[in-house]
């Protein structure tokens, strides 16, 4: 015995939106005030869309408050979807689907009731829509995730100083367990590498005589967990013993 497959959420949605959409036989709004022929009837016996528009029309046209008014989109969407299912069964005889609907306001000055109705037609369609297709789920972070942090902020040195700098200081990163510090000329030429787990490091003096009066370098830093994964950079900073 073959197990029938259920349908997913964007299927039916479609079918839905299907069985509501104008076809090339649906009545226009006007239409609905005047006597319909016999194949105009036969049309709308089986059409969910005309039915929905006749009986707006006619709630409109009475100018009575319906049973029920206020009802919410959600329950005009489930009987909505109730036609479609049953569509797609075959039946002897397709019957008449009633679908309640929104109470109509006061008769606006200078519209017609047919243009009220269909507004409100499309505010029930459209509230409806939105119940067939939530906003997607955020997917939950994963507990081993690691987001960068915005920047490692170098204390020392940065801009005109007095003198070669004989440490680099900068700030700590929360979970970082080492951090590379560069010295590089401004054309990238790299003069000096070195890893630490403190937020400073001793600069050797052969490395600070690179640091010539009037001669801009360029500091950088980079925070690392025990992963090896960067978890913030300094960026370019840049520096110069002031010439005397």
């Amino acid at each position: 015995m073959t197990t029938p497959k259920s349908r997913n959420g964007d299927q039916v949605g479609g079918e839905w939106r299907q069985a509501l959409e104008t076809g090339p036989s649906c009545l226009a709004l006007e239409r609905l005030a005047e006597p319909l022929t016999a194949a105009e009837e036969a049309h709308v016996t089986g059409c969910v869309r005309c039915q929905t528009e006749r009986a707006m029309f006619e709630s409109y046209k009475a100018n009575e408050p319906l049973e029920g008014e206020g009802l919410s989109v959600a329950w005009i969407a489930q009987r909505a979807r109730r036609a479609v299912d049953g569509a797609a069964a075959p039946r002897p005889a397709r019957p008449t689907v009633a679908v309640p609907v929104v109470a109509a306001p006061a008769t606006t000055p200078g519209l017609p009731r047919w243009a009220l109705a269909a507004a409100s037609l499309a505010v029930v369609f459209g509230g409806a829509t939105l119940l067939w297709n939530p906003a997607p789920s955020v997917a939950p972070v994963a507990p081993g995730d690691v987001y960068r942090a915005s920047r490692v902020e170098i204390t020392w040195p940065a801009g005109d100083i007095d003198a070669p700098p004989a440490e680099v200081r900068f700030t700590a990163v929360p979970g970082a367990v080492e951090y590379e510090v560069r010295l590089t000329e401004v054309d990238g030429t790299e003069l000096w590498r070195v890893s630490t787990s403190a937020p400073a490091t001793l600069v050797p003096v052969s490395v600070a005589a690179f640091a010539l009066p009037a001669k801009t370098l360029i500091v950088q830093v980079t925070a690392r967990d025990a992963q090896q994964r960067v978890l913030a950079e300094s960026g370019d900073v840049r520096f110069r013993v002031q010439a005397r």
